[in-house]
C-alpha cells in the first residue's frame, strides 16, 4: 500500500480549499473557459437580464485590462471580471449559472474570492456589486440571498463593506452591515476570500465571513435571526444557482472573482494528489518522501488539467529537524477526506473584554494532515482566531477575545 505525504502548502496554480465536499466548483480554467471572450456563453453561464445586462469576461492573469494579480493563495491563469458601464437606461454585468444543492437539503456554503477596483471618475455611487444565490426574486424565488458588496464613501472608492441583504423570520427583507466592522473599510485592489454556510432545512444563515488572502486574518459573525428569502417558514424552493454581478448608477464599479465554491461543510474536497518523483533531504532530516510514494497539495481542482502538471515543494520533516525538498509529477484531481491538524493558542489579548476564556485554546488550523504524525510541534504557525466576549453580542474590534495561534498540537482530527 503507498504511503501518502499530505502537506498544507501552495503551489504555483493551486489554492486554499475548505474542508468541505464541493457539489460545484470552479475557477474559470481552461479548456472549460476561454480567456479573452464573454462570461455568458460558457460552461452553462447566461444573460439573466438581457435588456440591461452585459457580461463578465473571461481573463488571464498574465494579460488582463487592469492588471489583476493572482490571489496569494493562488488563483490558476484565469479569473471571471465585470464592471458596470451604467448608462441610461442603467446597464450592469450580470453572468448567471445553474448550481446544484443536492437534494436541497443540509448545510451549505458557498464561497468564492473578490477583488474589488474602480475604474470610472468619483464620485461614484453604490453598489459595487454583488454575489447571490438564484434565482432572487421575491416574492416568487428560491430561498436565497444577496452577499452585497458596497463602498464605504462612494466619494472616495478607497475601501468597500461587505454587507447582507437578507431576511428575517418573518420573512421582511433586510440590507445590513455586520455588527463586526472587520467587514468594513476593507482595502480595493486586493484579494479576499468570502464565504457564507446556510441550513436549507431551518432555512437560516448561520455563518459569515471574510479572509485577507495576504494576512490569512479571518473574521466571522454568526447570526441568530437571519434568513434566506421565505423566512423562519421557509416554503420556497431551494436555491439552484448564482450570480456575479458588477455595477451601479456611475461607471467604473468592478468586480473579480474566482474560485467560486459550492460545498458541504466538513466532508472532502476534489484536490491535486502527484506522485514523487524525487527528494532531497535537508538540515538533516531522517525522513523525506520516497519516489513512488504520493504528494497530496493543500489545493483544489475540478479537473486533471487543472493541476500544476510539476511542483516543487519545501515540506516538513517527519522525523528529526530539517526539511524535504520535494519533486512531484504525474498530477491527478481526486475526491479525498480532509482532516486538519489542531492548533494550539497561547496567547490571549482581551479587547474591552471584562472576561475570556484563558489561553491556551484549541483550534482547527488550516494544514492538512492524515495521522499525528504530519502535526509536528515544531512546525509554527501564527494565526488569528477572533471570538465574541462572554455575553457580548458586540464583535471585533469593540469587543472580543483574540487568541494568537502558535503552534501544532501533534493532533490531527478530522
Amino acid at each position: 500500500m503507498k504511503r501518502m505525504w499530505m502537506w498544507g502548502l501552495l503551489a504555483a496554480g493551486l489554492s486554499i480549499s475548505p474542508a468541505a465536499q464541493a457539489q460545484y466548483e470552479t475557477g474559470f480554467e481552461a479548456p472549460t473557459y476561454t480567456a479573452n471572450m464573454d462570461l455568458n456563453g460558457q460552461d452553462e453561464f447566461f444573460n439573466p437580464v438581457p435588456a440591461t445586462s452585459i457580461s463578465f469576461t473571461v481573463n488571464l492573469y498574465s494579460d488582463n485590462p487592469l492588471g489583476i494579480p493572482a490571489p496569494p493563495t493562488g488563483g490558476g491563469e484565469q479569473f471571471a471580471l465585470g464592471t458596470g458601464p451604467a448608462g441610461n437606461p442603467l446597464v450592469f454585468a450580470r453572468s448567471q449559472r445553474p448550481a446544484p444543492y443536492g437534494d436541497g437539503t443540509g448545510v451549505w456554503t458557498v464561497a468564492y474570492d473578490i477583488y474589488v477596483t474602480f475604474t470610472g471618475t468619483l464620485p461614484t455611487a453604490q453598489n459595487v456589486g454583488s454575489f447571490s444565490t438564484q434565482d432572487f426574486v421575491v416574492p416568487n424565488g428560491d430561498r436565497t440571498c444577496i452577499m452585497l458588496t458596497t463602498w464605504t464613501d462612494p466619494n472616495t472608492a478607497a475601501t468597500w463593506d461587505a454587507d447582507m441583504v437578507w431576511f428575517n423570520a418573518a420573512n421582511t427583507q433586510l440590507q445590513e452591515k455586520m455588527p463586526n466592522t472587520g467587514f468594513q473599510n476593507l482595502a480595493v485592489n486586493h484579494w479576499y476570500r468570502r464565504w457564507m454556510t446556510t441550513d436549507l432545512d431551518t432555512n437560516q444563515v448561520t455563518e459569515v465571513g471574510i479572509t485577507d488572502l495576504s494576512t490569512n486574518v479571518s473574521v466571522v459573525h454568526n447570526p441568530t435571526d437571519r434568513y434566506l428569502f421565505g423566512g423562519s417558514a421557509g416554503g420556497p424552493p431551494p436555491p439552484d444557482g448564482f450570480r456575479l454581478f458588477a455595477g451601479g448608477s456611475v461607471a467604473g464599479n468592478t468586480m473579480a472573482f474566482d474560485n467560486v465554491s459550492i460545498s458541504q461543510p466538513n466532508a472532502g474536497t476534489s484536490t491535486c494528489v502527484y506522485t514523487v518523483k524525487k527528494s532531497t533531504p535537508k538540515g538533516g532530516c531522517a525522513s523525506c518522501p520516497e519516489p513512488g510514494e504520493e504528494l497530496l497539495i493543500d489545493g483544489h481542482c475540478e479537473e486533471d488539467g487543472h493541476c500544476a502538471s510539476t511542483v516543487t515543494v519545501i515540506a516538513p520533516c517527519r522525523d528529526g529537524d530539517g526539511k524535504c525538498k520535494v519533486k512531484a509529477t504525474r498530477p491527478r484531481c481526486e475526491q479525498r477526506a480532509e482532516k486538519r491538524c489542531e492548533e494550539s493558542a497561547a496567547v490571549l489579548t482581551p479587547v474591552n473584554c471584562d472576561t475570556c476564556p484563558a489561553a491556551p485554546r484549541i483550534f482547527k488550523s488550516f494544514i492538512l494532515c492524515q495521522v499525528n504524525a504530519d502535526c509536528k510541534n515544531k512546525f509554527k504557525t501564527k494565526g488569528l482566531h477572533i471570538t465574541n466576549c462572554p455575553g457580548s453580542e458586540a464583535d471585533f474590534p469593540d469587543k472580543a477575545c483574540v487568541y494568537t495561534a502558535t503552534a501544532l498540537n501533534g493532533v490531527c482530527d478530522p
